[in-house]
């Protein structure tokens, strides 16, 4: 589902300079989650964008974890079938994700340009949940192309990807994919 593209400069700054007792804000999987939500949980008096980008890294954080986990076996995971994994876990990452791509779209409105970088991350972390967790079923199918609409509505890198999507969405072998990875037992 691509990379994300780097936060500004400015940004990476402001978090470092917040953190305290050498913090560190990287890691691999859940150290990353763990390290973005102490980061948010000690530094609450770093600068609402610094706080805002925070949220996003965490939201994709969890993201990350969630899809990784989509994609390992049954008997690896000891999880449910394909979109069920995804969506399960013992931190709810998927959920969480979305969740906090929600809120760093709201309160990027109006502090930010409707096709900030930021803005265009959540919406494609909001459509990647959407497409990630569809079942193949055509009110999910149709929930994932809406998501990335909003996303092709704005102006910036994620238009043409979004446009991409929508048009592998729109056909049949997207459909059958999700339904098949909805049932089945084991990653290929």
């Amino acid at each position: 589902w691509g990379k994300w593209t780097g936060i500004p400069s400015e940004v990476n700054e402001g978090m470092m300079k917040t953190l305290k007792d050498g913090g560190v804000l990287n890691g691999v999987g859940a150290f990353r989650v763990k390290a973005y939500n102490d980061f948010l949980n000690k530094n609450a008096d770093a600068t609402p964008e610094v706080r805002a980008w925070a949220r996003l890294l965490l939201a994709e954080a969890r993201l990350g974890e969630a899809l990784r986990r989509g994609y390992v076996s049954d008997k690896n995971a000891s999880r449910e079938k394909g979109d069920r994994r995804i969506r399960t876990g013992s931190n709810d990452d998927i959920q969480k994700a979305k969740k906090a791509f929600e809120e760093v779209i709201k309160k990027v409105r109006g502090n930010s340009p409707e096709g900030s970088d930021m803005r265009q991350r959540a919406l494609y972390g909001l459509a990647i949940i959407a497409e990630a967790t569809s079942s193949g079923k055509d009110d999910s199918i149709k929930a994932a192309v809406e998501a990335y609409k909003k996303l092709e509505a704005t102006e910036g890198p994620y238009q043409a990807l979004a446009k991409r999507r929508i048009e592998a969405l729109e056909k049949r072998a997207a459909t059958d994919f999700y339904k098949w990875f909805a049932e089945v037992a084991e990653t290929p």
